[in-house]
């Protein structure tokens, strides 16, 4: 008996170091976007330049997610961890202390390398140390991290940024980032993920890449683009599409921004639970995306007002969340021991594909006086996620790697 509490105690232990470490790499994400009118104005660049930061972001973590996958199958996740979010921190400090708007893309290229650690290490750790009937749920906890990290994000840095200006809001987030990772290094003992050699016997024929080339992986990651096309679009551009749409102020716009994130992170908790008592991962998908998609194009096609909006926008998010912790599920039911790192490696290269394409979209579509099209546009990555969830769903029931 005490030997089963001392292992809950270290899940939780783990799982709350991981959650804090994931909860940066998405709010780091955000720091930048809900700044973007602001930017716009002071620096005289368009919202599709200002996207570019997004997309050299997200180009320079797509590459590094699959070579930081063999980094920590083959020499452990602890120190990849800590030094992501170390310097993912003083990158985004840096962007504070820019005299002009082309130094942004730079830094957001090393953010981004920095932030390609982060799921190939935190999968590696979670799938190494917690096991059995809590694996759904401990995702779902690491995904639900994210979320608050994102909708925390905006209001934080459109805050800060009211009161003591753009710069003092980035060098804010720089010193957060910093104390977390302090807190990995004095707890890096707990951090704990197996080698490739270490895993199993088994693990050496999956040694390389043939992994990767499973058919049902490479259906997963087709789906984590498309569904990376939704989020990022929403994310980045939702608040400047309401502005130009509806003529919704900005904070109210940003209010419904936090609201969708608020909502996907309590939707991303339910989902932990479901994901932990079914297998019909495709059913959870088609619900989710099926409700999510109509309240994308009802924003799009029709004047709601800004209660409804924001409203609606809490029913996308708690729908699209819920389907995460099952997305991981299958992920895991396909993973051979000692392949973490590679496979949420190489499927989390896909979501930085989809993040790399996204901004520059969206941003054409506002500049061009399209914004309507920004939520028809999120509606149809929603489908085409559905699909290749299902397709994958169904191949994961018939067959193993």
């Amino acid at each position: 008996m005490t030997a089963t509490v001392a292992f809950e105690r270290r899940d939780i232990r783990v799982i709350g170091l991981i959650s804090g470490a994931h909860f940066f790499s998405h709010f780091f994400f955000l720091t930048l976007p809900p700044l973007y009118p602001i930017l716009r104005a002071e620096m005289g660049v368009s919202y599709t330049a200002l996207g570019a930061t997004a997309t050299a972001f997200a180009i320079a973590s797509g590459l590094g997610q699959l070579p930081m996958g063999f980094i920590v199958d083959r020499f452990g996740a602890r120190y990849v961890l800590i030094g992501g979010i170390t310097l993912m921190s003083l990158a985004v400090g840096g962007m504070g202390l820019v005299p002009s708007y082309i130094w942004l893309p730079v830094l957001a290229l090393i953010a981004g390398g920095a932030n390609s650690v982060f799921h190939p290490a935190d999968y590696a750790i979670l799938s190494h140390t917690v096991k059995g009937t809590r694996v759904g749920r401990a995702y779902s906890i690491h995904t639900f991290s994210g979320f608050v990290g994102w909708a925390v994000a905006p209001p934080f840095m459109t805050v800060i940024a009211a009161q003591w200006g753009w710069r003092a809001a980035l060098f804010c987030a720089c010193a957060a980032g910093l104390i977390m990772a302090l807190v990995l290094v004095l707890r890096r003992d707990e951090l704990v993920a197996p080698t490739r050699a270490a895993a199993s016997p088994g693990a050496a024929k999956h040694g390389g890449f043939d992994v990767l080339f499973h058919p049902g992986i490479l259906i997963l990651f087709c789906f984590f683009i498309a569904n990376a096309m939704t989020s990022v679009g929403i994310n980045t551009f939702a608040v400047s599409a309401l502005h130009d749409l509806h003529g919704m102020e900005i904070q109210l716009a940003t209010s419904a921004l936090t609201a969708y994130l608020v909502a996907g992170a309590g939707g991303v908790l339910l989902g932990g639970y479901i994901a932990d008592h079914t297998r019909r991962y495709e059913l959870v998908a088609c619900i989710g995306y099926v409700a999510s998609a109509s309240a994308m194009l009802a924003i799009a096609w029709s004047d709601l007002g800004t209660i409804p909006v924001i409203l609606t926008f809490a029913l996308a998010g708690i729908m699209l969340g819920s389907i995460l912790p099952s997305r991981d599920m299958l992920v895991r039911s396909m993973m051979p021991p000692g392949s973490a790192g590679r496979i949420f490696g190489f499927l989390s290269a896909g979501i930085e594909i989809g993040a790399a394409i996204s901004p520059l979209v969206f941003g054409w579509l506002i500049d061009h006086g399209n914004p309507s099209r920004v939520f028809v546009l999120c509606a149809t990555f929603m489908m085409a996620s559905l699909a290749t969830a299902s397709l994958a769903a169904v191949m994961a029931r018939r067959r193993a790697i």
